[in-house]
């Protein structure tokens, strides 16, 4: 993807948590979400991981230019922004968990969408956020994430 390309996938993965399209409404979204910087940052990270994934495992690039593949890793890095203390063991976690928001949002696009005519949404975020969640909790996740008491 040429950089004007990424930075508009970028911008529409935030305007999606809106169901938009707009560029404004992405960037007025990413302005929001850096008043608390290590949440904001977490999000941006998790949505430039997406999309470098998207990329390397071939998945459509219209759907990326649309900010599909973004929007559930973008929930999930902000919730990990949220509840994570920042370090390394939170990009570790967070690398981890937006490969598998991605995973599990290709299967289940292929099966509800194709099957069954339903769209997706955040199913795949509740699901990530869940096993990710439950991970980072065990006490040896819980030395690498650092996760408060």
């Amino acid at each position: 993807m040429a950089r004007l390309a990424l930075l508009q996938a970028f911008l529409r993965s935030y305007a999606q948590l809106l169901f938009s399209q707009d560029l404004v409404v992405g960037g007025l979204l990413l302005a929001a979400s850096m008043a608390r910087p290590h949440i904001g940052l977490m999000g941006a990270f998790a949505v430039v991981w997406a999309l470098v994934l998207a990329r390397l495992l071939h998945l459509s690039p219209d759907v990326s230019r649309r900010g599909a593949h973004g929007v559930n890793p973008l929930l999930l890095g902000l919730l990990l922004g949220l509840v994570l203390q920042p370090g390394v063991g939170a990009v570790a976690t967070l690398l981890v968990g937006v490969a598998l928001v991605l995973v599990l949002q290709v299967g289940l696009e292929s099966v509800l969408a194709s099957q069954l005519n339903l769209p997706t949404l955040s199913l795949p975020f509740s699901l990530a956020a869940l096993v990710v969640l439950q991970a980072a909790s065990n006490p040896a996740a819980a030395l690498l994430a650092r996760l408060p008491p």
